[in-house]
């Protein structure tokens, strides 16, 4: 549960290794607010607290060490789970016919895989992400509706190639100076080539630099229809400054996601765009 906005369906993370927090709801914000808003008590209480949790100089020593060779063993190479199967059992086609997905369409067009009923990733439809034809991470989709199960889990990041804060799904299938840019990989699969989704609403860097350098000039932004989703949107805006024109992509009602447009919705956006 996020301490700033409350909402507890996984929204809030830290960071490890800067020491930052961020909720997909509300943002960004640091350990001393995090301390202040858990314990509910002031700045000073917050700096007695984290002194008791002080480390030696030997001790950061030996954490960067460690974190430095976690990092030299990053991957050049993803390997799926052996759980892992391209066969998909009656469940995992269910959830997708109840969204109103063709599995053997994703199957042909994302190579889909079902994660297996045991281990980390178990009861998920998984997504294999490619950047530049090459297999850099997958996602994998719960098909268990449950808050307290996270809707989208992706490979450890010293396990990818790409860590899933610099991943772009379907940029590989984005082959004009024109792209859709969304929140999720099921709002890519609704409407096809030419979206891609940024997997949050909160962007890096590193995305920034990829959507450049794969030379788009005209950006529709469809994030979800809601606070976070077009709080997002206005920061992206402000990042693409080597666009020509950004659009913003006018859909359904509040709350609503692009994954439960019709079909002639579909067609009537990507007649408008492409």
């Amino acid at each position: 549960t996020c301490p700033r906005c409350g909402k507890d369906n996984y929204h809030a993370a830290a960071n490890e290794k800067t020491g930052k927090l961020n909720c997909w709801g509300c943002g960004g914000f640091n350990l001393n607010e995090f301390i202040k808003l858990t314990l509910k008590c002031d700045y000073r209480t917050v700096s007695a607290t984290l002194r008791q949790y002080e480390l030696e100089p030997q001790e950061i020593l030996n954490n960067i060490k460690t974190k430095e060779n976690q990092e030299e063993k990053q991957n050049t190479v993803l390997k799926f789970p052996s759980t892992f199967t391209s066969v998909l059992p009656r469940e995992a086609k269910d959830y997708l016919n109840k969204r109103r997905f063709s599995y053997l369409e994703l199957q042909k067009k994302y190579e889909i895989m079902w994660s297996g009923e045991t281990g980390r990733n178990k009861f998920r439809i998984i997504f294999p992400v490619y950047q530049n034809k090459k297999l850099v991470n997958f996602i994998g989709r719960s098909i268990i509706d449950d808050k307290n199960i996270i809707p989208y889990q992706f490979a450890l990041d010293y396990e990818a190639v790409i860590k899933r804060r610099d991943l772009i799904f379907n940029l590989d299938n984005c082959n004009s100076d024109k792209v859709v840019l969304v929140e999720g990989l099921m709002n890519v699969c609704r409407l096809g080539d030419g979206t891609a989704a940024l997997l949050s609403v909160n962007f890096s860097k590193s995305q920034i630099i990829k959507l450049r350098d794969k030379g788009f000039k005209k950006f529709y932004l469809g994030f979800d229809n809601d606070d976070p989703g077009r709080r997002a949107a206005k920061r992206l805006e402000s990042q693409l400054v080597f666009a020509n024109e950004i659009n913003y992509l006018e859909y359904g009602e509040e709350n609503s996601d692009i994954a439960d447009l019709c079909d002639e919705d579909v067609k009537l956006i990507r007649r408008m765009i492409f």
